[in-house]
């Protein structure tokens, strides 16, 4: 059973991670390549699906740590736990005011307007990425030095 909850812990960092990355990176791209109107517009009809999925993993990532420290008694899986549980409040407090602005289809954004917010949105997300990536790197060295330490049967 801890090999299992460790696992899906570190898969759920490991997601979150890769997800915000390959999200940056798209939206960048997107906005350099066809301009700001068809970067909000892109944004404005992925956002949803990429809100779910960041929420799940952040959460079965920080539940998993708690799991995984309740059977290894490394406290660090629950710091790690902390760190990517911590992305959902970050985004509430931090981001969701700017993507309020980004999905409200009912103002008109001027170009510049449109790529300042993308461009803020972008930062916040890579916060949220490098808390993703410490609270994976944290996990990840945990599992190996746990099992290093204390092979598998």
């Amino acid at each position: 059973m801890r090999v299992v909850i460790e696992v899906i812990t570190i898969l759920a960092a490991g997601f979150y991670v890769s997800r915000s990355i390959a999200i940056g990176w798209a939206w960048r791209a997107a906005r350099r390549t066809l301009g700001p109107g068809a970067a909000l517009s892109e944004f404005r009809s992925g956002y949803g699906r990429a809100a779910l999925l960041y929420s799940i993993l952040a959460a079965v990532g920080s539940v998993g740590s708690v799991g995984a420290w309740f059977y290894s008694s490394h406290f660090a899986w629950l710091i790690g736990g902390l760190i990517i549980g911590e992305t959902i409040p970050v985004t509430h407090r931090w981001m969701l005011p700017v993507i309020r602005k980004l999905l409200d289809a009912s103002s008109e954004l001027s170009p510049e307007e449109a790529e300042a917010l993308l461009r803020r949105w972008g930062r916040f997300n890579a916060v949220r990425g490098i808390m993703g990536l410490a609270a994976f790197l944290i996990f990840l060295v945990l599992f190996a030095a746990g099992y290093a330490a204390d092979p598998l049967p």
